[in-house]
């Protein structure tokens, strides 16, 4: 009996130790665990509540990261910790993660974003092309970012203001800008907004027409018209170096224009800008390089298919055909890249098509026309498809030689470059995809008379 009682009491003693090693104040037996992140995404400086368990009452050495970046801690009780998104984090969707003695939780993802900002390029015929920065105040309108505009060591190249010749990186928060025969990056403070080149300029490509850059920031891609091209460069945090067999040729290239990526960086297209009635087609492979998908070049709708959108979820290629009046949508298969004429396409538009852009709920589409006074709306299908029957026209003050269009990442406002006046036309999106002026559109760019701007870009 007395044996039998010591092995008793040695269990209780080991029990009772192990609930006081994991006890309340390290995070339990099972380790920290989360269940919500309040908010889930927002720009760093954001205030967030970690929701779970097995915190601890104190925070003493445990520690909470986002995106593997230390977060300074507000508040720690055993079910919430309160933070803030650290400045060192990277862009997008980044894990957050608690780790308390010893003992790392699951990961919840919060979307750090960039405040809303919109960027120009002056594209300058002649050096120095310049960058110009506008934070968006309350109502919409536009206002000059401190220190803007940023000066471009190269003068620029564009062919009838297709709006690519600047590209947003929200992962890494980097600003890609293509030069005539060069490629400049800059860094975005991830609170003012303001621009910090990253050195100088690449030497790269001729007569460099679009760049574009993959989802996860990794790769850069420039479209170079006069060689007929395609440039391809490792990114990210690291300085710029060429992908593995770039550049990228092709037979059929005629002033190879306007690069896209779709179904999630999968597959890169761009339009042949001479006339050709056709559109590239690669894989992109584990290493970057690009690989021609069978079939390619592929048929487009008419002589001039001047400018790729892409659909919000990157299934769909939307073109602009300018020359017709008309625009059309190519669904991208997810496995081989292969692009198939969505349903009822081509559509008839408004005369000279401009760019046509999906909102980002995906339910509706927006084109303007170059050197008109209409702006065209759409409903979408399920599946992304136009449907005509939805088509409205309404007048705007002018949309000049229209070049880019897009929306911020909420959906709840629209933005149209005006490079023929140099202003911004802002609107808003209602419910149902009805614009409506913001007040004091359009808005000047203060962008000196001369250059032609042809890129807008817009963050997050």
């Amino acid at each position: 009996m007395r044996r039998i009682a010591l092995v008793l009491v040695a269990v209780v003693t080991f029990v009772v130790a192990a609930l006081g090693c994991g006890g309340h104040h390290h995070g339990g037996s099972h380790g920290p665990q989360l269940s919500a992140l309040v908010p889930s995404g927002g720009p760093v400086g954001t205030a967030v509540m970690v929701l779970g368990s097995g915190f601890g009452t104190t925070q003493g050495t445990s520690t909470v990261t986002v995106g593997g970046a230390p977060a300074a801690v507000t508040s720690w009780a055993s079910g919430a910790i309160g933070l803030t998104v650290p400045a060192a984090s990277l862009g997008g969707s980044q894990p957050v993660i608690v780790r308390v003695g010893g003992t790392s939780s699951n990961s919840l993802a919060f979307d750090v974003q960039l405040p809303a900002r919109l960027y120009v390029d002056d594209c300058n015929d002649a050096a120095p092309s310049r960058i110009y920065g506008y934070a968006i105040n309350s109502g919409g309108a536009p206002v000059p970012l401190a220190g803007s505009p940023w000066i471009a060591p190269f003068s620029s190249t564009h062919f009838n203001g297709d709006g690519s010749e600047m590209a947003l990186d929200p992962v890494f928060r980097k600003i890609y800008a293509a030069g005539t025969a060069a490629l400049g990056t800059w860094s975005v403070d991830a609170t003012t907004g303001e621009l910090t080149a990253d050195g100088a300029a690449l030497a790269a490509g001729a007569g460099n027409i679009g760049v574009t850059v993959s989802p996860d920031g990794l790769r850069v891609y420039v479209a170079a018209a006069a060689t007929n091209e395609i440039l391809g460069f490792s990114a990210g945090a690291t300085a710029l170096t060429p992908l593995p067999d770039s550049p990228y040729l092709s037979d059929s290239f005629h002033a190879a224009d306007v690069p896209v990526l779709a179904r999630d960086g999968a597959f890169l297209f761009l339009d042949n800008e001479s006339n050709t009635h056709t559109f590239e087609g690669f894989r992109v492979q584990a290493d970057g390089s690009l690989l021609p998908l069978p079939g390619s070049p592929f048929a487009a709708f008419a002589t001039s298919a001047n400018s790729f959108t892409l659909h919000t979820d990157g299934r769909n290629l939307y073109f602009a055909d300018y020359s017709h009046g008309q625009v059309g949508g190519f669904a991208v298969d997810a496995s081989t890249g292969a692009p198939s004429p969505l349903a009822g396409s081509p559509y008839a538009a408004v005369p000279i098509a401009g760019t046509l852009v999906p909102s980002r709920d995906g339910h509706h589409a927006y084109s303007t026309s170059y050197g008109g006074t209409l702006l065209a709306r759409w409903d979408l299908d399920a599946a992304g498809a136009l449907l005509p029957a939805t088509l409205t026209t309404s007048a705007v003050p002018s949309t000049g030689a229209e070049s880019t269009m897009l929306t911020t990442a909420d959906g709840a406002r629209l933005y149209v470059l005006d490079a023929g006046n140099l202003t911004i036309l802002g609107f808003a999106v209602g419910s149902s995809g009805a614009l409506t002026a913001l007040p004091g559109s359009p808005f000047a760019t203060g962008i000196p008379a001369g250059p032609r701007p042809c890129t807008l870009v817009i963050t997050p």
